[in-house]
């Protein structure tokens, strides 16, 4: 038996094999879901220039020869690439783990049709790397936002973790973090009220969106009152009132529920309420830094668990597309699948709009204009269960990656 040392430079040299050169292409004959309006566009050709979609036109009914690195759509169904907003990708500061971020972490998103993620926590010089090798092509992976480590106090107990106690210390990380190329700054449940302040006038001046846990020492409107823009986990919402919600309307601050944490009757009636008020939302996983939380797979088990909680077919695949992109900014470049817009898409053998569940039923993954077939992503995965392994961050050694737990990743 293979050691898992072993097999984790397997899955690496597996993941670097994968990374196919960006092409020009086309997916001919496709339906595409239109995820702004729920129709579909049937007999479709996307042309792929690069990474970016050059055109979409009807399909020809004329006979013409295809070429190789054409992609057949015929019975297929074209979604944007998903996005899960709240992930830990590399959730250690111990350089050990880094590679099984690399290796398994993120090209499990591509394999599950993730094609864009916003990290909400990780250390800093590892997924910065990752970024920025997934950009240039060298790694195998969804593109990355980021917060970079999350603001906490003294006594946290995450190791990723920025500990500040002091409103000066809570400003120097902020402008630090900004300095370094973040595109949000997160806060957690220890910030003192006087730090979290800070924290808040800190982002002001330095014209950048913060967000994450309301923390223990303040309420969600107090929080709301001092600019924050995103709240994870629907963090101390269970008791808000009607003006809280209001609010969370009003200024349009982001819920990302993440529902596959702790799936609790109260949390679906929650996410329903807050939807139904007009809440912003998107989802998210907290994978792989959560117990059974398999990269990519946890999010198709989150939009499945949207959809249990009231939203429809529609409302809920917004949530990993259309919605994720305005909340990073980038509704130009990313969320629908229309001219001019980044390549990134899924072929489903299903409609999803018929059944959520239909997202499992990927087919084909289009990843910044890199085509990875079912055959790669069978691969992909392949190498993945060899592994056994749901829980690839966190404390755990490269020795204990192996465990006797079921796979959680497949198609």
């Amino acid at each position: 038996m293979q050691s898992p040392l072993m097999l984790l430079k397997a899955a690496s040299l597996l993941a670097l094999t994968l990374v196919t050169r960006v092409q020009s292409f086309s997916i001919t004959n496709v339906t595409i879901v239109d995820v702004e309006t729920g129709q579909l566009r049937p007999n479709q050709d996307i042309v792929v220039e690069g990474n970016t979609i050059a055109l979409i036109e009807e399909a020809s009914t004329k006979p013409t020869a295809a070429k190789e690195e054409d992609v057949d759509g015929t019975g297929k169904f074209a979604i944007p690439g998903l996005s899960d907003m709240h992930v830990h990708a590399y959730f250690s500061n111990n350089p050990a783990t880094f590679k099984i971020g690399d290796n398994l972490t993120m090209p499990l998103f591509v394999a599950n049709g993730v094609t864009t993620v916003r990290d909400l926590g990780s250390n800093l010089e590892a997924i910065t790397s990752a970024r920025d090798r997934i950009a240039e092509h060298q790694l195998v992976g969804p593109r990355v936002f980021l917060t970079g480590p999350m603001l906490d106090g003294k006594e946290s107990p995450f190791q990723t973790a920025i500990k500040v106690g002091t409103p000066e210390e809570a400003r120097q990380a902020v402008e630090n973090l900004t300095d370094s190329g973040v595109d949000f700054i997160k806060v957690h449940l220890k910030l003192s009220r006087q730090v979290f302040d800070e924290v808040a006038r800190a982002c002001k001046d330095e014209e950048i969106v913060f967000g994450g846990h309301v923390p223990d020492a303040i309420d969600a409107q107090y929080a709301i009152d001092m600019g924050m823009g995103f709240i994870e986990h629907m963090s101390r919402l269970e008791e808000a009132d009607g003006n809280v919600t209001e609010a969370i309307q009003e200024k349009h601050i982001w819920q990302c529920p993440t529902l596959k944490l702790a799936p609790a009757k109260q949390r679906f009636q929650l996410t329903k309420a807050l939807f139904d008020a007009g809440a912003p939302m998107v989802a998210g996983t907290d994978s792989p830094a959560g117990q059974k939380l398999c990269p990519g797979v946890s999010l198709l088990d989150e939009l499945e668990l949207m959809n249990r909680a009231g939203l429809t077919e529609l409302q809920t695949l917004q949530t990993a597309t259309r919605n994720a992109a305005s909340m990073l900014g980038k509704d130009s470049d990313m969320g629908t699948i229309e001219d001019g817009k980044l390549a990134d898409i899924v072929l489903l053998d299903r409609n999803p709009l018929d059944s959520i569940s239909n997202i499992r039923k990927i087919d084909t993954v289009i990843a910044d204009g890199r085509v990875f077939s079912r055959e790669k992503l069978r691969t992909m995965l392949a190498g993945a269960n060899r592994l056994r392994q749901c829980n690839p961050q966190g404390t755990i050694a490269a020795r204990d990656l192996l465990s006797a737990g079921p796979s959680c990743c497949s198609i």
